[in-house]
C-alpha cells in the first residue's frame, strides 16, 4: 500500500479519535468551503473523512474522492500548532497527493462498474461481465499509455486486474449469467 493511502486512513483515525481536532476540522472546512451556519451555530455541509472499509464495495475509491475534496481543510488542520504534535507526521506531500488522484482514477474504473450493477428495481446480472471486462480494460490500457513509466502505478492496476480476474473466474463457474444473458 503506497504511504500516502496509509497516511490518509490514519490521518482519518487520528481527527475522529479528538473531539478537538474534530472541531478544528470542521473550522478549516468552514473557511475554505464557505460553509454557513445554522441557528445553533453549526456548520451546514461539513464533511467527514471517510474510512476504508475491507468488506464495502468501492470504499477506498470514496475514501480517496473525500480526501481529495477536503485536502485544503485537512491540510489546514495538519499545519495547526495546537495539533502539529499529533498529527504532523501525517502530512502527505505533493507526490502523495497526485499518486491519490492517480488511484482514484483508477478505482474510479472499478465503481462505475460497480454502480452499474447497483439497482434495486430492475435487474442486472446480465450487465456483470461487461462490468468486469470495461475496467480490467480500461486499466490495461493505462497500463500500457499513461503509466508505462511508473512501476508503482504498473503494481496497483496489476492488483486490480488480479482481483477483478478471480471474480471473472468465478463468473465462468456458474450458469446465472449465461442464463441472464
Amino acid at each position: 500500500m503506497p504511504r500516502s493511502l496509509l497516511a490518509n486512513i490514519l490521518i482519518s483515525k487520528q481527527l475522529r479519535s479528538s473531539s478537538s481536532r474534530r472541531e478544528a476540522f470542521q473550522t478549516a472546512q468552514g473557511l475554505r468551503r464557505k460553509l454557513q451556519r445554522n441557528a445553533a451555530g453549526e456548520l451546514i455541509g461539513a464533511l467527514e473523512l471517510i474510512l476504508d472499509v475491507r468488506t464495502r464495495w468501492s470504499s477506498t475509491y470514496a475514501m480517496l474522492t473525500r480526501a481529495l475534496e477536503l485536502r485544503s481543510s485537512l491540510e489546514a488542520v495538519l499545519m495547526m500548532p495546537e495539533h502539529e504534535d499529533k498529527l504532523a507526521r501525517y502530512r502527505i506531500t505533493s507526490a502523495g497527493w497526485r499518486r491519490i488522484q492517480n488511484i482514484a482514477n483508477i478505482l474510479e474504473c472499478a465503481h462505475k462498474g460497480q454502480q452499474r450493477l447497483s439497482a434495486d428495481s430492475h435487474p442486472t446480472l446480465f450487465m456483470a461481465i461487461p462490468a468486469l471486462e470495461a475496467p480490467m480494460a480500461a486499466w490495461e490500457k493505462l497500463q500500457k499509455e499513461k503509466y508505462a513509466d511508473d512501476i508503482v502505478m504498473q503494481d496497483v492496476i496489476e492488483a486490480g486486474i488480479r482481483k477483478m480476474s478471480e471474480y471473472y473466474l468465478k463468473m465462468e463457474k456458474s450458469d446465472a449469467y449465461g442464463i441472464a444473458m
